[in-house]
């Protein structure tokens, strides 16, 4: 974990304004959670953003709820959750839509193989198969 107080340091200065005497941050995990959900969030708006097809928005939309309570919003990681703690978020299981969702991906991408979303589909099929604990087939 050494790596990690590092990794926030600068930023946890910025939100928590406070410094130990030797420079570092002090960030409580409560703090710490909050910045990593925030860059989660900012790390998937960015991603998702770049969806150009109808197809692709509406698969991205299913996939990705705002004001969701878990990890980034993403059905991906409401799974791992799921897997982790053995509990349903919002009182739904997430796996059955994840399976659905992969194969919702595999259908778009074998109508047309060169589908300009291409990309972005295949990023979100392997973080859900990587949140169902299986090895992405490329």
């Amino acid at each position: 974990m050494k790596g990690k107080n590092n990794l926030f340091s600068n930023v946890g200065n910025e939100i928590s304004g406070t410094k130990k005497s030797n420079n570092t941050s002090v960030i409580n995990s409560e703090q710490e959670n909050e910045l990593v959900f925030r860059t989660l969030r900012l790390q998937q708006e960015r991603l998702l953003s770049i969806a150009i097809t109808s197809e692709c928005k509406r698969t991205k939309e299913s996939l990705y709820r705002k004001g969701a309570s878990v990890g980034d919003g993403g059905t991906a990681d409401a799974i791992r959750y799921e897997m982790i703690t053995g509990e349903k978020v919002s009182g739904k299981s997430h796996i059955e839509k994840g399976w659905n969702s992969i194969h919702r991906i595999d259908n778009i991408l074998k109508k047309q193989a060169n589908h300009p979303d291409k990309e972005l589909l295949t990023k979100l099929k392997e973080d859900l198969l990587n949140a169902l604990g299986k090895n992405s087939v490329k």
